[in-house]
């Protein structure tokens, strides 16, 4: 993997950390839905065993969801200590900007007190200081 596509996985992994809170407070919803249903009472139809069987399959699911994304959430740490590691402060800032903050190049400069020229040249010099560290 080249550092680009490596720092590039913060975004990848923060989008997909957020897609999974939205199905775990689905299954919540869901999961609430159908205990309020469930009143206790007794009934011949079998319904409270399908109900509870039902809420197993969604708490198991949901269980399943939540080790997903402390998995995500440990990549995206790995990342930002990654571009922490960078020595030169420089391209420390410029990579976490980039890559953690999503600003755009224009905004980089403007932040850092550059020509837009020099953003790039920083980082052509930090993405191999970068693909240093993941190699390691």
């Amino acid at each position: 993997m080249t550092a680009k596509e490596y720092l590039r996985e913060y975004r990848r992994v923060t989008r997909r950390v957020n897609q999974i809170d939205e199905e775990i407070q689905r299954l919540r919803a869901e999961r609430d839905s159908i205990t309020v249903n469930a009143d206790g009472m007794p009934s011949g139809s079998g319904i409270s065993d399908r109900v509870a069987r039902l809420a197993v399959k969604i708490a198991d699911k949901e269980t399943e969801y939540i080790a997903r994304r402390e998995e995500l959430l440990q990549m995206r740490t790995e990342v930002v200590e990654t571009i922490l590691a960078v020595a030169d402060d420089k391209q420390s800032q410029l990579l976490y900007l980039r890559y953690i903050k999503g600003m755009k190049w224009e905004e980089i400069a403007d932040e850092m007190g550059y020509y837009l020229r020099h953003i790039h040249r920083i980082h052509g010099h930090a993405l191999p200081a970068v693909q240093k560290i993941i190699d390691n």
